[in-house]
């Protein structure tokens, strides 16, 4: 049996000064000192229906937002 950690890859860049890759490398390594294991990478898409003035006087229709996301996983204890 496996426990699972999921989390995002989403990394907005004008918060740190470090680069992208500086930033998982760190995170990465730092689960893995935890006994985590790198298990696989999953785009989640999230619907987002419009507000009901968006939907009635603008004609907007359902938007997308796509999220990046990293799961790791170790032996359950």
């Amino acid at each position: 049996m496996y426990e699972y950690k999921v989390i995002s890859g989403d990394i907005d860049k004008s918060k740190t000064e470090k680069s992208i890759s500086n930033i998982l490398e760190e995170t990465l390594n730092s689960l893995q000192r935890e006994g985590w294991e790198f298990y696989q990478h999953a785009t989640i898409t999230e619907v987002i229906p419009p507000g009901c003035l968006e939907a009635f006087l603008f004609h907007k229709d359902v938007s997308y937002k796509l999220h990046q996301t990293f799961i790791f996983r170790r032996t359950k204890k």
